[in-house]
């Protein structure tokens, strides 16, 4: 690397062990990034790509972010009452405010104290958009009662103002549970979840469950429910209850604990009474994360079940930078120097500490620990090694903020890319969702406008100067686990000031011979689409990077005689799909192939030829159903491929379909109608759009999740009604009087 000092002007930032430079203008920084698509090869969880309810309003299946989990957490769900909805906002508003919040945090119009209301209005929408739910049960002890009210400080548990919360109930679970004997139960609170959806393991199921939240903090937080620390051995006791209760009633569930609030709550509890002491010395538990692993394991191996799956984190960067007085400020929760330059630099490095052994934060973290580098995940890594094998990663909440600048969505595509990286399996910012956060979340979710994706399956990426790079740059490198015919790289500019000229070279058994280019940078907030590369040769290409820009590039296998608009499909039945594709500008094709997998990798099973129709300046639509659908996998994936006159392949596009119970019956009623009709499906839980059309196709109404007295308005004659369900949909004829 290189740079030419054009103006003396410098602002110093000093780091622990780290000088950074802000330079008015600077030349240009030189690096060369190594891909490799044989090495490194891990799953990438579409679940690190979530967000926690309460900072926006319920999604649409539209949302841009294409999120791929939804957490119902945070302090609110300590003191949640699934049997009236009601909560408790701690410390937080109010203070201990007792009221109905939660509805309007899920953008749920209106309120009713129907049991799991709450739990419904958020599990619906996950399941419109096609994202995982995690919900959070309550174990600090108690839970709010049916009132609004500000509770006062000496209100504390138990009192007649808050419902005991037990882990089970003993008895037998009832769907309208019993609202008058003042205690509420978390196992009959999961048999209504699965008896509504079914278990985690069919398509429509809750899929985790996480072990309340923040327990180290309760005292803070919650001080009405749980105002004095909570003890090492008390946590392992309520874990192994709670998670034993949710197990015995969903075996299938993921369970997620113990959501800790942060550094000191990894290390020791937050200085619990008992830790180093007992069964809890640091010298055989160096961190108070090491002691529950070993304890929950040995719960496990008596309850004969793994009682929790993921470990489960907060992680707050405590990172500090320079603000224009040159006080040290940390990045997050700033005031008005959130977004002063040095502040802002400091931020784009912060991600640096869930990995980099060569980075050492400037916070009160890497002071009590000797001033060495956190290494977050490869630490826990580490002690799941040594302790309880098998258990995954989360992080459940975190944040870097710079919500209207452009170094928030370079941190947040920064932390998305290590947690692909290093394997975390699922992780939901605390972050309102908008501005750059939102950028940060489409550059690997919705790059294109049309939910393109970051693929699945995690390449080696580095730079060549290891570890100077890492300062002014990030890359990360994804192909999709049935094929590398696409290589996705996220390039992050972290520099304030210089450009810099990459240098890509790229080893796989795959040729790359043209890259599609999105980026965002501080100029706006949207995802722009640049000229693409042509005639890449011998896997090698160069590229300006500017300064404090985020990178999308799309590679492919080959000159593309098509621009292929959009590839969909949805299930008609059990044993048929209809696959649909949108092109134009084909020049030179032969057809297209269709190719089924049922998830083994290469069984690719030839479905089915459609001829190109090769009409350049037109958008041509095509059709095949595949109607030999076999038994077998809730996921299905298609292969659609473009053939060119030589007979190459020139292109390939992969989606996949997953399985649901919806509209194994369908029926309208009356038809004809006079003032209005009726949708009948076999299975109303799932979300249902219905579009009504006319003649000629257009859509004169729609209607989300109303089945009842639908197009009433409408002049007589004859109308089409599409009906939409997950990956379902059917079209049936209606006459209007």
């Amino acid at each position: 690397m290189s740079a030419f000092i054009i103006n003396i002007k410098i602002l110093l930032l000093v780091f622990t062990g780290v000088l950074y430079a802000t330079l008015p203008v600077c030349a240009q920084i030189n690096i060369t990034y190594n891909i490799n698509t044989s090495l490194g090869r891990t799953p990438i969880s579409p679940y690190i790509y979530g967000f926690n309810t309460g900072n926006n309003p319920v999604w649409s299946s539209s949302q841009p972010e294409n999120l791929g989990s939804r957490r119902f957490g945070g302090n609110r769900t300590t003191g949640y009452n699934w049997e009236n909805n009601f909560s408790n906002a701690g410390s937080d508003y109010g203070p201990n405010r007792n009221d109905n919040y939660l509805f309007i945090s899920l953008g749920y119009p209106g309120w009713n104290t129907t049991p799991g209301e709450v739990l419904k209005a958020f599990h619906d929408t996950s399941l419109a958009i096609g994202a995982y739910s995690l919900v959070t049960a309550p174990m600090a002890g108690y839970v709010s009662t049916y009132q609004f009210a500000t509770l006062p400080s000496t209100d504390v548990a138990p009192s007649t103002d808050w419902y005991p919360i037990v882990a089970a109930k003993g008895s037998a679970f009832s769907l309208t549970p019993n609202t008058t004997d003042n205690v509420v139960y978390n196992d009959e609170m999961v048999n209504w979840i699965v008896n509504k959806y079914g278990n985690a393991a069919t398509v429509n199921g809750v899929k985790g469950y996480s072990l309340d939240n923040e327990p180290d903090y309760w005292f803070s937080t919650h001080p009405l429910i749980h105002g004095n620390k909570v003890t090492c051995q008390e946590l392992v006791d309520k874990s192994t209850a709670t998670a034993n209760a949710i197990k015995n009633v969903d075996p299938t569930a993921d369970v997620f604990g113990y959501a800790s609030f942060g550094y000191s709550g990894y290390v020791n509890l937050q200085g619990a009474t008992d830790w180093n002491t007992g069964a809890f010395l640091q010298s055989k538990y160096p961190w108070y994360i090491d002691a529950y692993l070993d304890k929950m394991k040995i719960a496990s191996t008596t309850a004969g079940k793994r009682l929790v799956d993921v470990l489960d984190l907060h992680y707050y960067t405590e990172q500090r930078g320079l603000d224009n007085t040159s006080t040290l400020r940390r990045v997050i929760y700033g005031g008005t120097w959130e977004y002063d330059p040095g502040v802002c630099q400091a931020r784009m490095q912060a991600p640096r500490s869930f990995w980099d052994p060569s980075f050492v934060e400037n916070s009160w973290i890497t002071s009590s620990n000797g001033g060495n580098a956190i290494q977050l995940i490869p630490t826990v890594k580490t002690k799941i090694s040594n302790w309880w094998p098998g258990t995954k990663i989360s992080f459940s909440e975190w944040a870097m903020n710079g919500i209207t600048h452009v170094s928030g969505g370079i941190a947040v595509a920064d932390v998305l890319g290590i947690f692909g990286k290093f394997g975390v399996y699922h992780a939901s910012v605390w972050d309102q969702m908008s501005d750059y956060v939102s950028s940060g979340y489409r550059l690997f979710r919705n790059y294109d406008g049309n939910k393109g994706t970051f693929e699945n399956t995690n390449v080696q990426a580095v730079p060549a100067s290891i570890p100077s790079d890492y300062t002014n740059t990030s890359i990360y490198a994804s192909v999709n686990n049935l094929t590398n015919a696409s290589l996705h790289l996220i390039v992050l500019n972290k520099h304030w000031t210089s450009n810099i000229n990459a240098t890509f070279n790229i080893t796989s058994t795959t040729t790359y011979k043209n890259a599609k280019i999105y980026m965002f940078n501080g100029s706006s907030t949207n995802i722009t689409q640049l000229a693409s590369i042509s005639n890449i040769s011998g896997n090698t290409f160069t590229y300006t990077l500017p300064n404090l820009t985020a990178f999308h590039i799309v590679l492919d296998n080959g000159a593309l005689p098509l621009d292929l608009l959009d590839f969909n499909g949805t299930f008609v039945n059990e044993h048929s799909t209809a696959l649909t594709w949108k092109t134009t500008s084909e020049k030179n094709l032969d057809r297209y192939d269709i190719y089924r997998n049922m998830g083994t990798a290469n069984d690719w099973q030839k479905v089915g030829t459609v001829k190109a129709m090769n009409r350049y300046a037109e958008v041509e639509n095509y059709y095949l159903a595949d109607n030999q659908l076999p038994e077998g996998s809730n996921t299905v994936y298609y292969k659609l491929q473009s053939i060119d006159a030589d007979g190459l392949v020139s292109s390939e596009k992969i989606i996949s379909l997953h399985r649901s119970n919806a509209l194994q019956d369908i029926s309208l009623y009356p038809n004809p109608y006079e003032n209005g009709f009726n949708v009948k499906v076999s299975n109303e839980q799932d979300p249902v759009l219905i579009k009504i059309k006319n003649y000629l196709g257009e859509t004169v109404e729609e209607y989300n999740n109303r089945l009842d007295n639908l197009g009433a308005s409408l002049v007589a004659g004859v109308y089409f009604i599409e009906v939409n369900q997950g990956n379902y949909f059917k079209v049936l004829k209606i006459v209007k009087r």
